[in-house]
């Protein structure tokens, strides 16, 4: 229950008497904000965030600098890295003023910086659709909107002339390089030891110097280099050699992902790989800038000033306190939560933002007048809120129950046998779908409930069917002890994926076929479902064509009618490969409606072709040439391409591959 305010709902004082006593409280804020802003053109943000804490204390909910200070604070956060008290910050100023721009597109950075991309999207658009839009803002949509879509973030374009880089070249780097906030992963190796951890795309030579310190404190004094795209290793000192660094490591990915057809597939950056190496003394490691290690200590100063204000928060009022004790988390607990986060899917912290923009709501009512007709409308809103939130739990409950199973299915296919784990596997299938019901029996309309009863039945099918490829684990290190590139890692994943494919399929056996049959059409029936429970517009939108190469428009909507048809498109290829594979019928039918519903979808005609291409009767299928995309003529010169290999020879090269794999 919320705390009741003292003073009551605070008014406008417009009476004369009360003039000079609002000129002091003008001048004082005036001041204070001042203050503020110098403090955190000094980079002090602890102090810059005192300063907006004594000067929202001065003035009432509506006052019209309210939004500017609340957005102050959460730019403090942001540059502390505070990114879900910045979403807090942001969320005030726009209660107070709902377009503001920069509330925005600070609170889109801070939910990006999360992993929050829907959220994100949502903040930009609108940004977008008020006259604050710049170049950066339609960027940002665009980059949120392929993130979405599963594709790879685009590498930096560097545009040069023959004299050099222009002036506008490197305002188009600085600007992809502020708009680069994504997480990625690094693992840090020293002697026979390796660390992993997490770090966004503007980590400073200074904090990756701390954090390797931290995990390897008892290593003396480090030098930190990293593998360039030629093999060698380059010294880190200073945030521009890590840019650098992040950026081979993406358009290695990039480059290697246009190699490969197929279906879509989830977003995913080899990590940056940094060997730090034992220096004789501490005046042997490179210092960082003074700029950056300046700035890492504010950053330092404004976190303890932020734990400080919540701690004093949670203290309750005239009422004598014990200290209380202070916990630290442990660095593997977070490298866990983002590792969980990016293999799953499943966002823990999505129900607290349900939770609290539904309290949010809730809290607004109650501080109007009970008879006021302007209170139900928002009581409405926060039911509405609160109701997606129980909605939203019971689905990542249920989402959790589908990984450990997914788990338990990957040991079964190391094993080579799943009948150790089946009844935990089913066990944990269960669990998962009577979570997804019971989302569904409190939003009767959760899209999202409906499509996870359907991938539970998807896998089930799988498992029934015997269905089960090993998961691809290749190692980042070569027979001559020489680290892979991000590019050949890239490659090896590829090829071993389509390898232990190969390899799951031969195993099937008809009897399997056959007890899949009605989980496959279950499957399918709840993903028809969930399309039902779409709005009727969404249903009804045009689906654009999509081409190859070709990035979505920055007005662009993603399409949910659209990727439910790829998802049961998936199902169907699946299932035509299990019953190609033991050689029964109707599997050609089963792929010919998948391409149907890719090509429906807007799918790009050459990923079309490449999955009918993988599948493992493409000499039995009539897959269609691309008229859209002329052949280049063969440059002059160059050897023509080697005929396709046999069937037996390409399977055998496969299973080499596979077992090069493990």
């Amino acid at each position: 229950m919320a705390k009741k305010k003292a003073g009551g709902k605070v008014s406008p004082v417009n009476s004369p008497a009360k003039t000079a006593e609002q000129g002091d409280v003008q001048a004082q804020l005036s001041n204070l904000r001042d203050e503020g802003n110098k403090h955190f053109g000094a980079k002090d943000y602890a102090k810059a965030l005192e300063s907006y804490d004594k000067a929202l204390k001065l003035i009432p909910a509506t006052h019209q600098d309210k939004p500017l200070l609340h957005s102050n604070k959460a730019a403090c956060h942001m540059m502390a890295k505070k990114y879900k008290e910045a979403t807090n910050e942001c969320t005030a100023a726009l209660e107070v003023a709902p377009g503001y721009h920069k509330a925005l597109t600070r609170r889109a950075k801070a939910y990006e910086n999360m992993g929050h991309y829907k959220q994100a999207l949502s903040d930009v658009q609108k940004a977008n659709k008020g006259p604050g839009a710049t170049p950066e803002t339609q960027e940002a949509e665009k980059r949120l909107k392929e993130l979405l879509a599963g594709k790879r973030p685009a590498g930096n374009n560097t545009l040069a002339t023959a004299n050099g880089t222009t002036a506008a070249a490197k305002k188009q780097q600085a600007r992809q390089q502020r708009a680069q906030p994504y997480v990625f992963q690094a693992k840090i190796s020293l002697d026979d030891e390796t660390r992993s951890m997490h770090m966004t795309g503007q980590v400073t030579y200074a904090e990756l110097q701390h954090a390797v310190r931290d995990k390897f404190p008892t290593a003396g004094p480090l030098i930190l280099k990293y593998l360039d795209k030629e093999g060698d290793l380059v010294t880190i000192t200073d945030r521009n050699d890590l840019q650098v660094a992040l950026k081979e490591v993406v358009e290695s990915a990039d480059k290697a992902a246009g190699q490969h057809g197929g279906p879509r597939l989830p977003n995913m950056i080899p990590p940056l790989r940094i060997h730090a190496t034992r220096a004789k003394s501490e005046a042997d490691v490179p210092p960082p800038p003074v700029d950056e290690e300046n700035q890492f200590q504010q950053i330092i100063a404004a976190r303890k000033y932020i734990a400080e204000q919540a701690l004093k928060q949670q203290t309750k009022k005239d009422e004598p306190q014990e200290p209380q004790e202070q916990y630290a988390v442990d660095q593997w607990i977070l490298d866990f939560a983002n590792l969980f986060r990016e293999q799953t899917g499943v966002d823990p912290d999505k129900h607290l933002d349900l939770q609290t923009l539904g309290w949010d709501k809730c809290t607004a009512a109650m501080e109007e007048a009970i008879s006021s007709d302007k209170a139900e409308p928002i009581f409405k809103a926060a039911a509405d809120k609160f109701q997606e939130v129980a909605a939203t739990g019971m689905l990542q409950w249920g989402n959790v129950h589908l990984s450990m199973a997914r788990k338990f299915l990957d040991d079964a296919a190391m094993k080579g046998t799943f009948k150790d784990l089946e009844s935990r596997i089913k066990s944990e299938f269960d669990s998962a779908a009577a979570k997804y019901k019971e989302a569904l029996g409190i939003k009767t309309d959760f899209y999202d409930g409906e499509m996870q009863l359907g991938q539970v039945d998807f896998e089930r099918a799988k498992l029934a069917a015997g269905f089960l490829p090993e998961p691809v684990r290749v190692n980042p290190v070569d027979e001559e002890g020489k680290t892979r590139s991000p590019e050949k890692m890239t490659e090896l994943v590829h090829e071993a994926h389509q390898a232990h494919t190969r390899k799951a399929l031969k195993a099937l056996k008809v009897d399997g076929l056959e007890r899949s049959k009605a989980l496959f059409a279950a499957a399918v029936k709840h993903y028809e479902d969930a399309i039902l429970l779409l709005p009727a517009e969404e249903r009804n939108k045009p689906i654009k064509q999509q081409i190859a190469g070709e990035p979505p428009a920055p007005d662009e909507d993603i399409n949910f009618y659209a990727q439910s048809l790829v998802l049961i498109g998936n199902l169907l290829y699946e299932q035509s490969q299990i019953t190609a594979a033991v050689d029964q019928d109707g599997w050609k039918d089963m792929v010919t409606k998948a391409a149907k519903l890719f090509k429906q979808a807007g799918c790009v005609s050459g990923d079309i072709k490449a999955a009918l291409t993988s599948h493992i009767k493409h000499e039995e299928i009539d897959i269609p040439q691309d008229a859209e995309e002329p052949k280049k003529e063969a440059v002059k010169g160059l050897p023509s391409l080697a005929p396709k290999k046999k069937k037996a020879e390409g399977e055998a090269t496969a299973d080499k591959q596979a077992a090069a794999a493990e």
